[in-house]
């Protein structure tokens, strides 16, 4: 009855062992869907941002407008 009882506990001992694989692996996908979660967020809080911004004016030569003379 021993090989019996020592083969009921191993199945027992590889179930339990499998359900904590499993357990850490969604505990693993959790955490990067969590951290896509979190640059997604980041994303867009810095394309909300640049859409605030107002563009610069554009033609006339304003005084108000500030250049940037490259050629010299």
């Amino acid at each position: 009855m021993d090989g019996i009882s020592g083969s009921a506990n191993s199945i027992i001992e590889l179930g339990i062992a499998m359900s904590q694989v499993r357990t850490q692996h969604a505990m693993s996908i959790s955490a990067v869907k969590k951290g896509l979660d979190a640059q997604a967020q980041a994303a867009m809080s810095l394309i909300d941002t640049v859409q605030q911004v107002p563009p610069p004016p554009s033609g006339g030569g304003s005084a108000s407008q500030s250049q940037i003379d490259v050629i010299a």
